[in-house]
């Protein structure tokens, strides 16, 4: 009786330390939370059914750390290659016939511009065409495009220049070499402008 007794209580003990190491380790992994160890009376060492018992749940516990932790696996479905960035088409000088601008009918009417680069990132856009107000004179509108530090566009207005002379006659840029731009008018003068000073050039 005596006997049956000791057996009772070891295997008692042996749930009890079960059930906390399951418990501890269930707190740890699903809540971060961590209990401090119970004494369980009857532990008397290694090779005793309760130690036994402690370390099936150890077991358990970490089989139920891997399950709470597993690292996902990629799908192949999801995964895409890099695309490498494409890069800013290259600018080239030349003219363009279009009459729109940065300016209203009234006030100036463009038969055309010419862009090309001036220094660095610095670019110029003459229109030529002729001014509306006060009475009607051939002129050009420049301005010049620029880049700022966070890679935006930005544009200085540098005014209009009207033709030398007084011709009413509208201008057209026709060819360019380097900084000057060749212009023509409509009553068949020829002019040059210089991009870098702004200036007409005899």
């Amino acid at each position: 009786m005596v006997r049956s007794r000791w057996w009772l209580a070891l295997a008692g003990a042996g749930v009890l330390v079960a059930s906390a190491a399951f418990l501890e380790s269930f707190n740890v992994v699903a809540h971060g939370v961590h209990t401090p160890a119970v004494a369980i009376p009857g532990d008397l060492g290694v090779g005793t059914p309760s130690t036994k018992a402690a370390l099936i749940a150890r077991e358990h516990a970490r089989l139920l750390q891997a399950r709470f932790h597993r690292t996902p696996k990629e799908n192949p479905k999801t995964v895409r290659a890099a695309i490498p960035a494409t890069p800013a088409p290259k600018r080239t000088a030349g003219i363009i016939d279009m009459q729109q601008g940065p300016f209203a009918p009234m006030v100036f009417q463009s038969r055309n511009f010419w862009m090309g680069p001036l220094s660095g990132q610095t670019w110029v856009l003459v229109y030529a065409g002729q001014l509306q107000s006060p009475t009607p004179q051939g002129a050009l509108y420049v301005e010049r495009e620029g880049r700022a530090a966070n890679g935006q566009f930005t544009f200085t207005p540098m005014g209009y220049f009207r033709a030398p002379g007084g011709s009413s006659a509208a201008l057209k840029v026709v060819a360019w070499h380097g900084v000057m731009v060749s212009l023509d008018t409509t009553s068949g003068q020829a002019l040059q402008f210089d991009v870098a000073t702004d200036t007409y050039v005899p």
